[in-house]
């Protein structure tokens, strides 16, 4: 968690001291991801240099099932938050690279509870990823643009819960491509 609040203190100190020379870029947009999920990424910054703070997973669920023999209950909550920093570089008029560091956090609590036998389980799951953003971005108009990046990423995820089994997970995730349409102000 230190680690985490260190590099976003970083992120922070990079954004106060950028230079104000330039007018500064807001940008909101949808983010789909791998064809089944979106999310929703707000920009900040300048011709140049932009933040980006992204969220691609908000999910919550809760089932009932009041009339099977085991009376079965499970619910689901989760949330996962990027942060990075895009370096811009243009490449024609309309049409440009960009490229950065961005991290992300995962937390999902899963719970699953029957009657009988009288049972409870509760699974949490905390995630933290470091990746690498390499994308595209085509201007359509002053004020709309169209990006597709790839984010490979490593990530490093912990499952604890109220079974006797604890488990970590380390591993490089290569499946992340996605589109943005962004609108600027």
């Amino acid at each position: 968690m230190k680690r985490v609040l260190i590099c976003l203190l970083f992120l922070a100190a990079g954004f106060a001291v950028q230079a104000q020379e330039s007018e500064k870029i807001h940008e909101v947009g949808l983010y789909f991801q791998n064809v089944d999920q979106f999310g929703l990424r707000y920009k900040v910054g300048h011709d140049d240099i932009r933040y980006r703070f992204t969220t691609t997973a908000l999910s919550f669920n809760k089932s009932d099932y009041p009339d099977s023999q085991e009376q079965n209950s499970n619910s689901h909550w989760g949330v996962q938050l990027g942060a990075g920093l895009e370096k811009h570089k243009p490449l024609a008029d309309n049409f440009g690279f960009y490229y950065g560091p961005e991290i992300n956090l995962l937390y999902t609590r899963d719970k699953n509870k029957t009657e009988v036998p009288a049972n409870e389980t509760i699974q949490n799951q905390h995630g933290i990823g470091l990746g690498a953003i390499i994308g595209f971005r085509y201007q359509l108009a002053e004020t709309l643009s169209l990006s597709a990046e790839f984010v490979p990423n490593i990530y490093y995820q912990k499952t604890t819960g109220s079974s006797e089994s604890d488990y970590w997970n380390f591993y490089l995730n290569t499946n992340q491509v996605g589109l943005t349409l962004a609108y600027q102000f």
